[in-house]
């Protein structure tokens, strides 16, 4: 059997009269206009995604536009307070899609909202729209339909989420400085080489004489880098974009992954932070219900860095073979020993989501002050780097001045 073909369609709400937009799957395009009507809508156009021409979607690897966590997450706890408030589900999808500015996540919600209001499960509506709601997201949904307790569920989703966001800005905000001063020293450095050394050049050659060494080098560097600055700019684009294209790549992420965590001070704060992300959504899938061994296949692929979530791949295959879960931890060594005897403990205890809990509390605390120490420690240390990489070509330049009385003489 041929497998469906993904359709992007327009129309009209037949309840509503308002514009959706959405994807269906569908054999060809007629069955997707059935199946788009049985959602409640007239469509209006429906191209196929793959189509060439005018038609095809414009889709780049790597820079496609996807819902932020801030977007997921306001879109969590909105709909959480209104189911928790008792409104029905259609009405609560229908008043948070009005306060969303996102318009992938917008289209998303239309097709969901139409889908469930023909019956159909939210936790499967949400699964249609992989590219915009993530696994995880989609499990703890599920586990609260099941369990009765969706707006708790949804509860969690937003905080997770916004720890997460907060997260990502306080790494974001350790690194700016960081990032500033290195720009700031890699143009200074072609500035200088490019501009006020030609200067420094033509008056050293009106007195003669030799140059010091130090100058040479710097006399040299300027006479290729007018070439040489533009081709650095662009290989330094190129390398940031090849990267964000391929970011996702198996093969990339196995050799720049592992490279990270043994880079000094940032690798152990890379490894706190996924595997802390690890901690604490497992802790909130088993917290919701959801079976070990499912919550341990969902939770691999949040981490962040292909070593844990190899490691994390490794340690669901042991614990669906009856081992328990802090003894297949402690084979791996991403995982300190604090870490895995905490999880011991709540194993024993019999609570092993709020002992999980714990250790992701621990761990957010540990990258905060990880952080922390980052930020403290390298303002120092590119304070140094600026001062002898801009002063030592300072120096280099000033350097035929001790030698300019005598050169004078002489001419």
């Amino acid at each position: 059997m041929a497998e469906d073909t993904t359709y992007r369609y327009q129309g009209v709400d037949q309840k509503t009269g308002k514009r959706v937009t959405g994807r269906i799957s569908a054999p060809n395009q007629r069955a997707a206009a059935h199946k788009i009507a049985t959602l409640g809508a007239v469509p209006t156009q429906i191209d196929e995604v793959s189509a060439e021409g005018l038609n095809r979607e414009l889709h780049i690897p790597g820079l496609k536009s996807r819902p932020k966590l801030k977007e997921l997450a306001m879109f969590a706890r909105q709909m959480a307070t209104l189911v928790g408030a008792g409104l029905p589900l259609v009405t609560a999808l229908s008043t948070t899609r009005q306060q969303l500015d996102d318009k992938t996540l917008v289209a998303a919600l239309d097709t969901v909202r139409m889908q469930v209001e023909q019956g159909v499960g939210l936790s499967y509506a949400l699964e249609q729209q992989k590219e915009v709601f993530p696994q995880l997201f989609v499990s703890l949904v599920r586990a609260g339909e099941v369990s009765g307790s969706l707006d708790v569920a949804l509860n969690g989703i937003a905080e997770t989420y916004e720890n997460e966001v907060k997260l990502h800005d306080d790494i974001r905000g350790a690194s700016t400085y960081p990032v500033i001063v290195l720009i700031i020293a890699f143009l200074a450095v072609i500035g200088i080489t490019w501009f006020i050394v030609p200067i420094f050049q033509q008056m050293f050659s009106q007195l003669g004489g030799q140059l010091p060494l130090p100058t040479q080098i710097l006399v040299s560097m300027s006479h290729v880098m007018p070439w040489l600055g533009p081709v650095l700019i662009a290989g330094v684009l190129a390398l940031v974009i090849a990267y964000r294209l391929n970011r996702d790549n198996k093969r990339l992420r196995h050799v720049i992954d592992p490279f990270v965590l043994r880079i000094p001070v940032i690798g152990t704060l890379v490894g706190k932070v996924a595997v802390g992300r690890f901690v604490r959504n497992l802790a909130l899938l088993t917290g919701a219900g959801v079976p070990l061994t499912q919550a341990l296949d969902t939770v691999g692929q949040t981490a962040g860095n292909v070593v844990v979530e190899d490691a994390v791949l490794r340690i669901g295959a042991s614990v669906r073979e009856g081992e328990a879960l802090s003894s297949a931890m402690g084979r791996e060594k991403v995982f300190p020993p604090t870490a895995v005897q905490m999880v011991a403990a709540g194993e024993t205890s019999g609570a092993l989501d709020d002992m999980l809990k714990r250790v992701a509390g621990y761990y957010d605390q540990e990258v905060k002050s990880a952080t922390e120490r980052l930020t403290q420690a390298m303002e120092p240390v590119l304070i140094v780097v600026m001062g002898v990489v801009i002063g030592g070509m300072v120096i280099a330049l000033y350097l035929p001045m001790f030698q300019i009385n005598s050169l004078i003489g002489k001419s």
